[in-house]
């Protein structure tokens, strides 16, 4: 995938995703072309960028992204920052 230059869209009209694992980001037509081809191959649900898998639950995806956002936040993440 190719990260999307933030600075170029303005992501608030711009069809993006950020990803919860590691905080790129990425169109939602990549994103869609990814998840098409896991399902077609029958592969795990992954980052396209980090290769994380996907919490199973959405409690477990709410816990992990509170977890991996403290983590950039204590690493003074700017990106983490402006989510905040």
């Amino acid at each position: 995938p190719i990260p999307c230059d933030v600075q170029k869209h303005n992501c608030s009209s711009s069809p993006v995703i950020s990803m919860h694992c590691c905080s790129q980001v990425i169109c939602k037509g990549c994103y869609y072309a990814n998840r098409m081809r896991e399902r077609e191959q029958s592969l795990p649900t992954l980052c396209p960028y980090c290769r994380h898998p996907a919490p199973k639950t959405e409690e477990a995806w709410k816990e992990e992204t509170e977890k991996r956002r403290m983590k950039r936040l204590e690493a003074n993440d700017p990106v983490a920052l402006q989510e905040l």
